[in-house]
């Protein structure tokens, strides 16, 4: 393929979620992201998409929208074989962790043209990448009768992976809710809870000795990022801690080691590619497991996730 100069374009678009999502920090019915088009004079196209959330630890919106315009400008007319030249641009252009994820996957996409090598196998060269991932689902519904409902269609449909938020109302509602769907799925499904900090200390130790009566995996982020009680959490809690949004507010991959989580949920589209792969790699040394999860972000951005899930 001839080589050409690279232009980069961004739009911004809004995607409405298929239900309202209410967690303990909030509601979310839409997210505000950045598409971008990444182009070669040779006609490849790259695709990605940034999905700011600064609660998880990224840029805002207009930040991450600045940083691509810059971009664009010190990439405009590079050769798309300039490696050297590209790096460069990108390392001038600042960019936050979701802008550098959407301009990771748009590369990722144009160089897979040129190398006919998939984005899982040019990130994670020379391993033997997975062919098949299990997906999860998140459930939606408040009311324990409707959770259940749609625990039982989803599992209907194949999906062996469910997620729940809870800590958004009172804690007897969590229980019977979670009972409810675990009572409905089977004990061969994995179920997943998430309370997006909503507790202190000991209402998170109360929580979870509540919730163990429905078997859950593990239980994200009971604490706030920071909080100091939660080593002592992890030690006594009857069932695993994950960690999600202290990930992102971490100083050091050593802070999260400390905290004594036996899972982190790590967010490409928050993180980018190269964190992503360095706290994995830690993970893997002192026997932390890794579950990559999307931002509520788009297709572009869920398909690079399960790429770099693969490795």
């Amino acid at each position: 393929m001839a080589a050409g100069s690279l232009e980069l374009e961004q739009r911004g678009q809004v995607r409405r979620l298929r239900s309202l999502l209410v967690t303990a920090q909030g509601a979310t019915r839409s997210r505000e992201v950045l598409r971008i088009d990444l182009r070669a004079g040779s006609g490849a196209v790259g695709r990605g998409e940034a999905a700011p959330w600064p609660a998880h630890g990224t840029e805002t919106l207009a930040e991450a929208r600045g940083a691509l315009q810059r971009l664009a400008r010190s990439l405009a007319g590079v050769d798309e074989e300039a490696t050297a030249e590209v790096e460069l641009a990108v390392a001038a252009a600042g960019l936050g962790p979701a802008a550098r994820w959407a301009f990771d996957t748009a590369w990722g996409e144009l160089c897979a043209v040129r190398s006919g090598l998939s984005l899982a196998q040019q990130w994670w060269p020379g391993r033997d990448v997975a062919r098949e991932l299990r997906a999860g689902a998140l459930l939606t519904a408040g009311d324990p009768i409707s959770a259940a409902r749609e625990a039982g269609r989803r599992v209907d449909e194949g999906t062996r992976v469910l997620k729940a938020k809870v800590g958004s109302q009172s804690l007897r509602n969590d229980v019977e809710r979670v009972c409810r769907v675990r009572d409905r799925i089977g004990p061969e499904v994995e179920l997943r809870l998430d309370a997006n900090a909503a507790w202190n200390e000991d209402q998170a130790l109360a929580a979870l000795d509540a919730l163990a009566a429905a078997a859950p995996s593990f239980v994200e982020q009971p604490l706030a990022p920071g909080d100091r009680g939660i080593a002592r959490l992890c030690e006594k809690a009857p069932v695993p801690v994950a960690l999600d949004e202290s990930v992102a507010a971490a100083g050091a991959p050593s802070e999260l080691v400390d905290q004594g989580a036996a899972v982190w949920v790590l967010k490409p589209a928050a993180l980018g590619v190269a964190t992503f792969q360095a706290l994995a790699g830690v993970a893997a040394r002192v026997g932390i497991d890794v579950v990559p999860s999307s931002l509520l972000d788009g297709p572009a951005s869920v398909g690079a996730t399960l790429h770099l899930a693969a490795g």
